[in-house]
């Protein structure tokens, strides 16, 4: 399996997998492109679907892979085949309840929820104004 680096010629590619499908920062090509090198990011296309790997107190995570759900279970077969080859276990991370829906059906996973890497929505206008107290 190549994991590739990030590029910006990868753009279209990776909005391919997960435009208008997806609410989570991973998801969003200008917020992983800018952090393609403090987190080593790299991708590749695993079953159909896209997977995006990233480094983490020196060892390999990995985002909840985007694309098809139908294609989910056999990227996560490959994705665990390929962690024992390099001898790293997978973790997953920014996984949606759909995602652990359809994985908890044949794999044991543990969920943890971190609240303190949950992503949060805010619309421009109150970004622009930054008016009242819960933007301070």
């Amino acid at each position: 399996m190549l994991f590739k680096k990030l590029t910006i010629e990868n753009k279209e590619l990776f909005e391919k997998y997960t435009q208008k499908r997806y609410m989570n920062s991973e998801a969003s090509f200008s917020n992983m492109f800018i952090w393609r090198k403090p987190l080593d990011l790299h991708f590749a296309i695993i079953n159909e679907m896209l997977v995006l790997r990233f480094t983490f107190k020196n060892e390999y995570r990995f985002v909840m892979p985007f694309g098809d759900e139908h294609n989910i279970d056999g990227c996560i077969s490959i994705l665990l085949d390929y962690c024992k080859n390099i001898g790293c276990k997978l973790e997953i991370r920014g996984a949606n309840m759909d995602f652990i829906n359809i994985a908890s059906k044949k794999y044991n996973f543990f969920y943890e929820e971190m609240r303190n890497q949950r992503d949060y929505i805010y619309l421009t206008s109150d970004l622009a104004t930054l008016s009242g107290k819960k933007l301070h």
